[in-house]
């Protein structure tokens, strides 16, 4: 039933002396937060949707994670591909190791590089097209000059680089 007259005529003279007041906030941890709660999902396998495989190993994820942060997965997954009516995908030409790193990136952000497996990450972020991994990759093998970083030794000793 419509309100009566007597109704809207008092809601539009209140809303005519009432001043309106508005605020956009912004959270400077959400995005965190919710990285944070998707990664520990993926952990203990809650919602995961899609599987991918490569060489001996399969990681469950989320697609919405994938096609967020990867051109490659946003076009396999959003359009009328094969892939996108299957439950996994075996990669082929991307290692186990390179691809459990830039996964990982892609739930934390965080890239763990070393020299033992920063051609496998390079080659991983590439295929995927997760640029800002690629980025990331660029700055932990090259100075400003295009040489080899002095921070890479022998030992091999990790560098966590957080986007």
């Amino acid at each position: 039933m419509p309100p009566s007259p007597r109704k809207l005529q008092k809601t539009s003279i209140e809303e005519e002396m009432t001043p309106v007041t508005a605020m956009t906030l912004t959270s400077t941890n959400h995005s965190s937060k919710v990285m944070k709660g998707l990664q520990e999902l993926r952990h203990y396998d809650v919602l995961c949707d899609y599987c991918l495989k490569a060489e001996n190993i399969t990681i469950n994820v989320h697609r919405a994670v994938l096609a967020a942060c990867s051109d490659y997965f946003r076009v396999m997954l959003t359009n009328d591909m094969k892939e996108s009516r299957e439950s996994s995908v075996e990669l082929k030409g991307v290692s186990a190791c390179g691809l459990r790193i830039v996964i990982d990136f892609a739930y934390t952000g965080v890239l763990e590089l070393n020299t033992e497996n920063v051609e496998d990450v390079l080659s991983a972020a590439t295929h995927l097209q997760i640029s800002d991994a690629v980025d990331l990759v660029d700055q932990f093998q090259f100075d400003g000059k295009g040489t080899l970083c002095s921070r890479l030794n022998e030992e091999h000793t990790p560098a966590i680089i957080v986007w």
